[in-house]
């Protein structure tokens, strides 16, 4: 797996390249230790994730997953709910990554549950190494769902950041809203992974929403092949394609999550 970089708005690859991520998300245990019923205990904070995957050039870092009710301020400098309890900004998360050596790009979501992107471009963080992504979580039920907010809010971040849609679906057994989201974000160099390739178990395009039927990649109605599988020379990825990228035949975004 290659180590991936930023150059100006751009994802690149060693030969300078430009990268696009296109697949699919598959969930992980940390949701159920996130809830207290997890399967197992994973590195628990920022700095001992970023020192466990300092030496692996394909890992991104995806900084503090869906932030959500506090305000820019807050989200940058990090400050204090009216609980009492402590949040971290995420000029203090990256910078703790950075403290451990890892180098490699670190993904920064907005506020609104990660897709409200209004207020990046006036409140990012400083990254010393100009590593640093955009990340925005879309779905049909998102408060930013339509072009109109899409080329107010995500097309000037994408003009000066790189922007990873690390979650795009919808909860409706047909692919219509990411039917029109991913030729937008094609349009404008934005990367996406659909969420979730995961079957069985409660999952379904309601409950998820869920890509395949089954792990042998039978697609559920919401994906049936935006583009089929292997089609030549069509950019969106079928749902057997899509996985084969997650699963490292493309570039894969990796890292921790921490929900909160």
């Amino acid at each position: 797996m290659p180590a991936l970089h930023v150059s100006g708005d751009h994802l690149v690859d060693p030969s300078g390249s430009v990268v696009q991520l296109r697949g699919v998300d598959r969930s992980g245990t940390e949701y159920a230790c996130a809830q207290g019923w997890g399967i197992f205990d994973g590195p628990p904070d920022a700095a001992s994730v970023a020192t466990t995957f300092v030496h692996s050039p394909g890992v991104m870092f995806d900084l503090f997953n869906e932030p959500h009710d506090v305000s820019w301020s807050c989200w940058r400098h990090g400050c204090y709910k009216a609980n009492g309890v402590r949040v971290a900004g995420t000029q203090q998360l990256l910078d703790t990554v950075r403290a451990t050596g890892a180098t490699q790009p670190v993904l920064v979501e907005g506020l609104g549950w990660g897709g409200d992107l209004s207020g990046m471009l006036a409140n990012a963080p400083v990254d010393p190494l100009h590593d640093m992504v955009a990340s925005a979580p879309l779905y049909n039920f998102s408060g930013c769902n339509t072009a109109t907010c899409w080329n107010a809010t995500v097309a000037p971040v994408a003009a000066e950041y790189p922007v990873v849609t690390g979650e795009i679906g919808e909860t409706v057994w047909r692919a219509s809203w990411i039917d029109t989201y991913m030729p937008w974000a094609d349009s404008h160099g934005v990367s996406y992974r659909a969420w979730a390739w995961d079957a069985g178990g409660g999952w379904s395009c309601s409950n998820g929403p869920a890509l395949p039927q089954n792990y042998d990649g039978t697609p559920t109605p919401l994906a049936p092949a935006t583009s089929p599988p292997g089609r030549p020379g069509h950019g969106r990825p079928g749902p057997r394609r899509a996985v084969d990228e997650h699963l490292g035949h493309g570039h894969p975004v990796l890292g921790q999550r921490w929900d909160h």
